[in-house]
């Protein structure tokens, strides 16, 4: 499995929208200062950074924590609720990683005149997704096209079939190849165990795969299932191989 080597920062995972097919839970976490996180990313190795939650634009010190970094491509996934004002106090340029949720608070107008201005601001738009859960995203790609904007059609992901293959109630050993920050600033294992800040799934360690024992596999958040390899306890683990077959021989010495 090839390790991304790019930390993936969950500043908050806030979210100022709630809809219906949302596969983050609620957050369970204290966020740090953006002071705190430009010391982390900074001493990060590597030029680039992706910001994700959660919406990332919530977190109090946004601004700051994006003029602060020293990374040559900050990449931020978004949901573009922002005001067009909160793009005029960036320093750096962003690349956005745009999702547009019908029956929230923005219409598809609003996010397609903030995309443009987003352009317009020499700011880089990657792509704009609208999940298939939304049985009327034909209907808005065509109102993208009037603005010039080709809008993305993602899956249900809890829909995957690799979500659907996971080992429900089976202890296993998770390797996951992405370094995930959460919103105190600390590395853990997967998106499950981040948000709830869960202490069995922190990584002490930064560049290198993220290997981990899991008890409550089944329980996965659908972000985390694409990315991750995942082997039963008893066929991972060489010491429990060895106690259960020594236990197999102690066994029929004492029956026999």
């Amino acid at each position: 499995m090839e390790f991304e080597k790019i930390p993936r920062v969950y500043p908050t995972l806030a979210c100022n929208y709630r809809c219906s097919y949302c596969v983050n839970p609620k957050p369970k976490h204290r966020i740090i200062s953006g002071e705190q996180w430009i010391d982390i990313l900074n001493g990060w190795p590597g030029d680039s950074v992706i910001l994700t939650g959660g919406e990332p634009t919530l977190h109090p010190d946004f601004v700051q924590i994006i003029n602060g970094l020293n990374k040559q491509k900050i990449c931020v996934y978004s949901n573009m609720s922002w005001k067009e004002s909160l793009l005029d106090r960036l320093q750096k340029k962003i690349y956005i990683y745009a999702s547009f949720h019908p029956n929230q608070k923005d219409s598809a107008e609003d996010i397609a005149k903030r995309a443009k201005y987003l352009i317009k601001s020499g700011h880089n738009l990657i792509d704009i997704h609208i999940n298939k859960a939304c049985l009327e995203y034909k209907k808005y790609q065509r109102i993208f096209q009037n603005y010039g904007l080709q809008l993305i059609f993602e899956e249900d992901q809890y829909k995957s079939p690799n979500y659907k293959k996971m080992l429900h109630g089976t202890k296993v050993v998770c390797k996951v190849p992405r370094i995930l920050l959460g919103p105190d600033g600390l590395r853990y294992i997967c998106v499950t165990k981040m948000a709830h800040a869960d202490e069995s799934g922190l990584i002490r360690h930064k560049n290198i795969p993220a290997v981990s024992s899991c008890q409550i596999h089944g329980q996965c958040s659908p972000c985390d299932v694409v990315h991750r390899t995942v082997r039963p306890l008893e066929h991972a683990n060489p010491i429990y191989n060895r106690i259960k077959k020594l236990a197999r021989i102690l066994g029929r010495l004492k029956n026999s």
